[in-house]
């Protein structure tokens, strides 16, 4: 049978599960102290089950972490909405937060022309401000 362990992400997800269950089932005291037990518990089965293979499980943990991945080449279209969101959550604090806070009413309205000028340009078929513009080879 081949093991899961031969992917790399597999002890990062591992990981992932366990404190999530702890998270959910233990007092927040034992979380590190559950946590602590059970990475030891999984170095002594690895390491018992084939000896000598704590290199290779350092080298599989820490490759993930290592390695860089470039953007797809979609990445400026499917990022550019998250812009446009994010400046609805800013015009929607603004309006909100203007009216009882000094603070936020002496800038609120410059930063409101802004986001409403970005948004007409966008409409009108320019880059949105913040997008990330593709290289060009």
């Amino acid at each position: 049978m081949t093991s899961p362990a031969r992917h790399c992400l597999f002890y990062r997800f591992a990981a992932r599960n366990r404190i999530s269950v702890a998270h959910r089932n233990l007092p927040g005291l034992l979380i590190p102290l559950y946590l602590t037990v059970r990475t030891v518990i999984t170095l002594v089965r690895a390491l018992q089950k084939e000896p000598g293979t704590y290199p290779e499980f350092a080298r599989a943990l820490l490759a993930c972490y290592t390695q860089v991945r470039t953007l797809p080449a979609d990445s400026v279209q499917l990022l550019e909405p998250y812009l446009l969101l994010r400046d609805v959550f800013i015009l929607n604090f603004v309006t909100v937060a203007a009216p009882v806070n000094t603070d936020v009413a002496s800038w609120g309205p410059a930063r409101v022309a802004g986001v409403m000028a970005n948004m007409q340009a966008y409409v009108e078929g320019h880059p949105y401000p913040g997008t990330l513009i593709p290289e060009q080879s």
